[in-house]
C-alpha cells in the first residue's frame, strides 16, 4: 500500500468535512443576518440604533487607536531589529524591497 495519496483520494476525504464545516458556518451567519434585518420585514432600525449609539462610537474609536498604536510600535521596533539581525547574515548580505 502506497503512503502517497493522489489528488482524487485527497479530495474524496476532504470534501465531506469541508462541506460540513461550510454548512456549520453559513447557517448561523444567515440566521444572524435574517434576525438583524427585522425577522422577515426589511428594516435597518437595529443598525441605525447601533450606529447612533455613543458607546458603539467610543468602542470603534478605541479599537482604531489601539490598532494604530500597535502598528506604529511594530514598525518602530521591527525595522531596526530586522536591520540589526541582517548584519549577522553571511557576507553581510542585506535584502531590500527596492
Amino acid at each position: 500500500m502506497s503512503i502517497e495519496m493522489n489528488r482524487r483520494e485527497l479530495v474524496g476525504f476532504l470534501a465531506p468535512v469541508s462541506a460540513i464545516m461550510a454548512f456549520g458556518l453559513m447557517v448561523p451567519l444567515a440566521f444572524i443576518i435574517y434576525k438583524s434585518l427585522g425577522d422577515g420585514q426589511l428594516s435597518l432600525d437595529a443598525y441605525i440604533t447601533l450606529f447612533n449609539s455613543r458607546l458603539f462610537r467610543r468602542v470603534v474609536w478605541t479599537t482604531v487607536e489601539i490598532s494604530l498604536a500597535a502598528t506604529t510600535l511594530s514598525l518602530l521596533l521591527g525595522y531596526p531589529i530586522a536591520l540589526h539581525l541582517s548584519d549577522f547574515l553571511p557576507g553581510g548580505a542585506r535584502f531590500s524591497l527596492s
